[in-house]
This record gives C-alpha cells, sequence and structure tokens, in this order.
C-alpha cells in the first residue's frame, strides 16, 4: 500500500511539472505569434515606406527634368531675343547708312 501512495504521489507532482511546462510552452508559442504580427506589421510598413519614397524619388526626378527643361527654354528664348535684338540693330543701322 505505501507503494502505491508514493507512486501516485509521483504521479501527482509529474502531472503537475507537465502542466506548468504546457502553460509555458503556451505563454511562448501565444509571445512568438504576437512577435511574428509585428514582424509582419513592420515588413508591411516597411513596404509602404520603400514604396512612397520610391514615387517620391521619381516626382522629384520629374520635377527637376522640368525645371531643366524650363530654364532651357527661358534661356533659348532669352538668347534668341537677345539675337533677334541684334539683328533688328543691325538692320537699322544698315538702313540708316544707306538713307
Amino acid at each position: 500500500m505505501f507503494l502505491f501512495q508514493y507512486r501516485n504521489k509521483l504521479n501527482e507532482q509529474q502531472n503537475q511539472r507537465l502542466n506548468q511546462q504546457r502553460e509555458a510552452l503556451t505563454a511562448r508559442q501565444e509571445e512568438m505569434s504576437a512577435i511574428d504580427k509585428r514582424i509582419s506589421e513592420l515588413q508591411e510598413r516597411l513596404q509602404r515606406k520603400r514604396l512612397l519614397n520610391q514615387q517620391l524619388a521619381s516626382q522629384i526626378s520629374a520635377a527637376s527634368h522640368k525645371a531643366a527643361y524650363q530654364q532651357f527654354v527661358s534661356y533659348f528664348n532669352r538668347l534668341s531675343f537677345y539675337d533677334m535684338s541684334i539683328k533688328l540693330e543691325c538692320n537699322y543701322n544698315a538702313n540708316i547708312q544707306v538713307s
């Protein structure tokens, strides 16, 4: 009878340890699930930021190309106006000399 009680006591202790280990394992699994979820959220956030940065970079590039084109056109227009004023002045001077 003493042996039977001793075995029961050992079984109870083992069951308690197993239950504690199961609870600890469940807690760790829940923690890992939360960490995995957070990693997934951060990866999505990073992906969105990279996409926005890419879009912003292309907008900045397009704006700088447009600004450079406008500067070229402005310079070309001033140059053309300058050339035209020189030609008009030359024609005016030539007409005065002929008269």
